[in-house]
């Protein structure tokens, strides 16, 4: 039942309306292979950070997902980088939030120092930091969590 409900949200809800603990827990639930259908079916940068998370957890990752998966990723990091960006800033706090796997950080970490200092995406993770809550759930291990640390 839990798994069918987590499936339907990945599938057809706003996800940035979920807590990012919610999600973490839903990619953690569902198998590899359903998340990978969700990437497949539903272009979400949640859902492709879910995704990588597991994928990346394999003691043999398939290659060819791997690399499809980081392409898509790549692509969503693009979209934020843009001015105005078509997503919105809760879809970038989701996205750091949720990202747990070493590897997949330090990917994180690499692309936005390689960013140029008035690229967007600086603007926009400046005001994840000013505007973040101590209501707002930060899920353990992830990006976003190290990153607010860091700066403090």
């Amino acid at each position: 039942m839990l798994l069918s409900v987590a499936s339907i949200h990945l599938r057809q809800s706003d996800l940035t309306t979920f807590s990012a603990i919610t999600l973490n827990y839903f990619g953690q639930l569902l198998p590899l292979e359903v998340l990978l259908q969700h990437c497949d079916n539903r272009f979400n940068a949640s859902i492709i950070v879910l995704t990588l998370n597991k994928l990346l957890q394999e003691p043999a990752p398939d290659e060819a997902q791997r690399a499809k998966c980081f392409s898509q990723l790549q692509q969503e990091l693009n979209l934020f980088n843009q001015q105005p960006s078509p997503l919105p800033i809760a879809a970038l706090h989701q996205l750091l939030n949720l990202a747990t796997h070493p590897d997949l950080k330090h990917l994180l970490a690499q692309w936005i120092d390689k960013q140029p200092a008035e690229a967007p995406i600086h603007s926009k993770l400046n005001e994840l930091f000013t505007s973040f809550r101590k209501t707002q759930s930060l899920v353990p291990n992830g990006f976003l969590r190290d990153w607010l640390i860091d700066v403090v």
